[in-house]
C-alpha cells in the first residue's frame, strides 16, 4: 500500500456498508456530530458532511473524505478514517459494532498507524509512543446519589444470555422491585461518560456476565469494571457475578459473590439446567436488591 492512500478501492464499499450500520443507530445530526467530534474529526470536514442526509449518503460522502484527505506534514499522526475507525473500536460496545466490521475497522486502523509510520522520520518513529488510545480514568462515585439500581455488565457477544436473564427478570422490572441498567441504554452523544458515570453511581446491584469475551473487551475492563469493584469494595453496591464459558476469572471478580455454582459454566449445562440457574440468579439479584442500604 502507497503510503498516501490510506483507503484501498477494495476497502470502499465494505467500509461504506459497515458505517451505513453506525451512521442508522445515530440518525440524528447532533448525535452524529458528536461521534465525529468525538473521534477528533477536524470541524473543517464536518463542516462539509450533510449531518441530516440519510445514511447510505453521508456514508458514501464519509468515505469519499477519506479517500480525498492527504496527511498535512505538521500533523504526521492525523487521518480522519483512522480517528474515526479507532474511536468506534475502543468503544464497540456503545457502538454495537459486528464482528466483521470490528475486524475490518481494526485492520484499517492498523494499516493507517503503519502509514503514519512510514510517513515519519525513522529516527522520529522510533522514539514516538503511541498515544492514540484515549481512556477514561474510572471516578469516585458519588455516594450521595440514592442507589436503586441493577447495572449489567456483559460483552455484546453475549447478548443471547443478556436477553435470557432480562426474560427471567421481566417479573420484577415490572413490579417496580428492581430497574436494570446496562450499556445499551446508552446513545452514542457528546454525554456518554456522564451517562456511564450516573449508572454506575446509582448502583445498588451490579452483576457481571463473566466469560471469556467479557474479559476479552476492553470497554469493560476500562470503563465499567474497575469503577463496578471501586464501589464493591467500599460496600457501596452488592457485586455478584455469573459464570457463563470456561475461562481463567481473575481474583478480583472471584472475591465476590458469585450468583451460582461455578463448578461448571452456564454453556455445559443443559438448557432445562441453565433455566433453572437462571431462577435462582434472578432471586439472588431480587435479594440483594431489596438488602437495606447502609
Amino acid at each position: 500500500m502507497e503510503t498516501e492512500v490510506f483507503l484501498e478501492q477494495k476497502d470502499v464499499a465494505p467500509l461504506t456498508r459497515s458505517l451505513i450500520q453506525v451512521l442508522m443507530q445515530n440518525n440524528i445530526a447532533s448525535d452524529r456530530y458528536s461521534l465525529l467530534d468525538n473521534a477528533g474529526i477536524d470541524s473543517a470536514l464536518i463542516g462539509n458532511l450533510r449531518l441530516d442526509s440519510q445514511p447510505n449518503v453521508l456514508a458514501q460522502a464519509l468515505v469519499a473524505e477519506f479517500r480525498r484527505y492527504r496527511v498535512d506534514s505538521r500533523r504526521l499522526d492525523y487521518h480522519p478514517m483512522v480517528n474515526l475507525l479507532a474511536h468506534l473500536c475502543e468503544f464497540a460496545e456503545i457502538y454495537r459494532l459486528s464482528d466483521e466490521d470490528f475486524t475490518l475497522f481494526s485492520r484499517l486502523v492498523r494499516e493507517g498507524q503503519e502509514n503514519f509510520k512510514a510517513l515519519k522520520n525513522p529516527r522520529t518513529a522510533e522514539s514516538t509512543q503511541d498515544t492514540d488510545t484515549v481512556s477514561v480514568q474510572p471516578q469516585q462515585l458519588n455516594s450521595t446519589i440514592e442507589r436503586d439500581r441493577v447495572f449489567i455488565s456483559y460483552s455484546h457477544k453475549d447478548k443471547a444470555w443478556f436477553d435470557r436473564l432480562q426474560i427471567v427478570l421481566k417479573p420484577l422490572l415490572r413490579k417496580q422491585i428492581i430497574s436494570v441498567w446496562d450499556n445499551t441504554k446508552i446513545t452514542a452523544g457528546s454525554l456518554w461518560r456522564d451517562e456511564i458515570n450516573d449508572a454506575l453511581a446509582a448502583a445498588k446491584v451490579a452483576v457481571l456476565m463473566v466469560s471469556a469475551d467479557f474479559l476479552a473487551s476492553d470497554f469493560i475492563a476500562e470503563h465499567e469494571l474497575p469503577p463496578l469493584l471501586e464501589a464493591a469494595k467500599r460496600g457501596q453496591l452488592t457485586l455478584i457475578w455469573m459464570y457463563l464459558s470456561a475461562c481463567d476469572v481473575p481474583t478480583e471478580i472471584t472475591s465476590y459473590q458469585a450468583a451460582h455454582n461455578t463448578s461448571k459454566p452456564l454453556k455445559s449445562l443443559s438448557s432445562a439446567e441453565q433455566d433453572e440457574v437462571l431462577v435462582n440468579i434472578c432471586k439472588e439479584i431480587e435479594k440483594a436488591a431489596k438488602k437495606p442500604t447502609n
